[in-house]
């Protein structure tokens, strides 16, 4: 999960919050809402998700779930 936290973020002091996101997902059983895809070999939020056993949709997704 390192790569999803990069040292130039560091070093501006702008943390990547992605691992956090997913992490506190997972410990309330929840879903994350995301505007990012699913990329193979990539750090985004969709596959550290995948990586963790967290879930995930779509902007897209949400609004319909809540619309009806």
């Amino acid at each position: 999960m390192q790569e999803s936290i990069h040292q130039k973020n560091i070093i501006i002091g702008r943390p990547s919050a992605d691992i956090y996101l997913a992490a506190k997902a997972k410990a309330l059983n929840a879903t994350l809402v995301t505007s990012e895809e699913f990329k193979p070999n990539s750090a985004q939020l969709p596959n550290i998700c995948e990586k963790i056993g967290v879930d995930y949709i779509s902007y897209d997704e949400f609004m319909k779930r809540i619309t009806g």
